[in-house]
C-alpha cells in the first residue's frame, strides 16, 4: 500500500513539473503554440460525430462497436455553445465571426461585431505575430466559414464584395473550392480571381499544378469552380482534403510557424438534405484532414496544437435505429450523395414519368431493396409534390419537405431511417457543439465554454495575447 501511495506522489510530482515547465517556457516567449490547425466541420455536432464512429464500427462488423476517428483520440474534450448575437440558432456567418474574431454578431453578418464594428481575425493576429496564414475549405473560398477568417461584410450574400478581399487578406494559401460571383451577380465585374493573379498569388487548379508550387509563394489551389464533391461522389483524379491540407502544410511550415484553418464544408450542406452517408463520409474525409496535422504534430512536438470544432449542428440528428446505428451496409448501399440523383430527378420530370417510371431509379441508386407499403406511399407523395412544384403544394409541401426537392428529401430520410439515424429539421440546430484539442496549449479547451471562447484561447495559445488581446490562462 505505501509503494503504491508512494508511486502515485511520483507520478503526481513529474506530471505537475512537466506541465509547469510547459507554461514556464510558453511565460518565457508569450506563446506555447508556433504551428496551430483549427479545423472545422460546418454543421458537425456530436450526433455527426457520433454516426461517423458507429458507422466505421459497423463496417468493423461483429457485436456493436465504434471505430475512433483521429480526433476523438485527442487528449482534450470541451463543449461550447453556438447562439449568435440575435438568434439562440446561429448561422454559418455569425458562427465564423465567432469562432474567427471571438465575438458576437447578428446573423449573415461576417467579420464584424453586432454594433458594426472590425474586430481583429485569427489570420490577423497570426501574421501580427510573424507567423504564415492558410485557409482550406471544400466549399467556396468566399463562403460564409472561411470568408470569416479574413473578410468584412454586413451580409453573406456579397459574394462579390467578399471575393475581393481575398486578394488584399494578407493569407497565404487558400486552397478547395472556386468563388461564387468572381464577377459579381451580372457577371460583369472585374474578376476576383484575376485580382488575386495580380497581387501575387499563384493559381493552381490540378495535383501537377499543385506540385509545381513552392514554399515561399503565395497561393490558390483552386481545384474546382464551384465546392469540391462531396467525398463519396470524387473520382481518384479529384484532390482530397486531406491532400490540399498536406499541401498546405508544406507551403506554410517556416521558422516562425503558421495558423491554418481546414473546413469540413459539405458537412453541413449533407446535412441540410438530410442525406446521412454523404455527411458521414465527409466527416471522415475531415478526420483524414486531420490525421495530416496530427503527423505533423508528431513531428513536431511541444509546439504543434490541434483543434477540432463545429460552428454549429444542422439537420437534428438523432441515433436512433431500433435495431441498428449508422449501419454500414445500407449507408454504403446508397450508390452517391443525393445531389448526385438530382439530375435523374430532373431529367425524370423533363419527361413527366409516372411514380411506376420513376421507381426503379431511385430504388437502385438508394439501394431499397424492398419496399414497404408505407414507404411506397410516402414516395408516391413525394414524387406528386415533385411534379407538382412548391406553388401548387402550398404550406403543406413546405410543412413536408422545407425548401428541398421532395423526392430527394424523401429518398433521404428514408436511407437514413433504414441505417438507424433520423432527421428533426432540414435547417440549423441550438445543439452545443463538441471541441477536441491535443498539443502545446491544449489543455485550455476542455470544459464548457461560449464559442468566441475559442478564437481567444486560439490567440492565447499563439501568444496574441502579449499584444493585447485576451488570455484564456487568466
Amino acid at each position: 500500500m505505501f509503494r503504491r501511495g508512494f508511486a502515485l506522489k511520483v507520478v503526481v510530482v513529474v506530471l505537475t513539473a512537466v506541465m509547469l515547465s510547459s507554461w514556464a517556457r510558453a511565460a518565457a516567449d508569450g506563446r506555447s503554440a508556433k504551428y496551430v490547425f483549427l479545423f472545422i466541420g460546418d454543421g458537425m455536432a456530436g450526433a455527426q460525430v457520433a454516426a461517423a464512429e458507429y458507422y466505421l464500427g459497423s463496417k468493423a462488423g461483429g457485436a456493436p462497436s465504434i471505430g475512433r476517428l483521429c480526433f476523438t483520440r485527442f487528449e482534450t474534450v470541451g463543449l461550447c455553445s453556438t447562439h449568435s448575437a440575435d438568434a439562440w440558432i446561429t448561422d454559418s456567418a455569425a458562427a465564423a465571426t465567432a469562432l474567427a474574431c471571438g465575438v458576437k454578431t447578428k446573423n449573415r453578418a461576417l467579420g464584424i461585431d453586432a454594433q458594426g464594428g472590425k474586430p481583429q481575425n485569427l489570420c490577423e493576429a497570426a501574421r501580427a505575430l510573424g507567423m504564415k496564414t492558410g485557409l482550406v475549405t471544400t466549399v467556396t473560398l468566399n463562403n460564409a466559414t472561411p470568408a470569416g477568417f479574413y473578410a468584412r461584410a454586413a451580409s453573406r450574400a456579397d459574394g462579390y464584395a467578399i471575393a475581393l478581399q481575398m486578394a488584399d487578406s494578407g493569407v497565404d494559401f487558400f486552397g478547395g473550392g472556386g468563388v461564387v460571383d468572381a464577377r459579381g451577380k451580372d457577371g460583369n465585374q472585374p474578376c476576383a480571381i484575376e485580382k488575386m493573379r495580380q497581387a501575387g498569388y499563384q493559381i493552381a487548379v490540378s495535383r501537377e499544378d499543385a506540385a509545381a508550387l513552392k514554399p515561399g509563394v503565395k497561393a490558390y489551389l483552386k481545384t474546382e469552380d464551384g465546392v469540391m464533391p462531396y467525398d463519396m461522389d470524387r473520382s481518384d483524379a479529384q484532390m482530397s482534403l486531406a491532400e490540399i491540407t498536406a499541401k498546405g502544410v508544406a507551403l506554410l511550415d517556416n521558422p516562425k510557424g503558421f495558423f491554418l484553418m481546414v473546413e469540413g464544408g459539405r458537412i453541413d450542406e449533407a446535412c441540410h438534405a438530410n442525406d446521412a452517408a454523404a455527411a458521414i463520409k465527409d466527416v471522415l474525409a475531415l478526420d483524414l484532414a486531420v490525421a495530416v496535422a496530427k503527423k505533423f504534430l508528431d513531428a513536431h512536438p511541444g509546439e504543434t496544437l490541434i483543434v477540432v470544432t463545429g460552428d454549429h449542428e444542422t439537420g437534428g440528428l438523432a441515433l436512433c435505429g431500433a435495431s441498428v446505428v449508422a449501419s454500414a451496409q445500407r449507408l454504403d448501399a446508397q450508390k452517391g450523395s443525393v445531389s448526385a440523383f438530382l439530375p435523374k430527378v430532373n431529367d425524370l420530370k423533363a419527361a413527366n414519368a409516372s411514380f411506376d417510371e420513376m421507381l426503379p431509379a431511385a430504388r437502385g441508386f438508394f439501394g431499397f431493396d424492398t419496399l414497404t407499403p408505407a414507404e411506397t406511399e410516402e414516395l408516391q407523395a413525394a414524387w406528386e409534390s415533385s411534379l407538382a412544384g412548391r406553388r401548387q403544394g402550398g404550406t403543406a409541401h413546405r410543412a413536408a419537405y422545407g425548401s428541398g426537392q421532395p423526392l430527394l428529401v424523401t429518398c433521404a430520410r428514408m436511407a437514413s431511417r433504414r441505417a438507424g439515424l433520423s432527421w428533426t429539421t432540414l435547417n440549423h440546430s441550438a445543439a452545443p457543439v463538441p471541441v477536441y484539442a491535443t498539443g502545446a496549449g491544449g489543455e485550455m479547451f476542455g470544459g464548457c465554454y461560449d464559442n468566441t471562447d475559442i478564437c481567444h484561447k486560439l490567440k492565447a495559445a499563439m501568444g496574441a495575447n502579449a499584444r493585447g488581446f485576451p488570455s484564456a490562462r487568466e
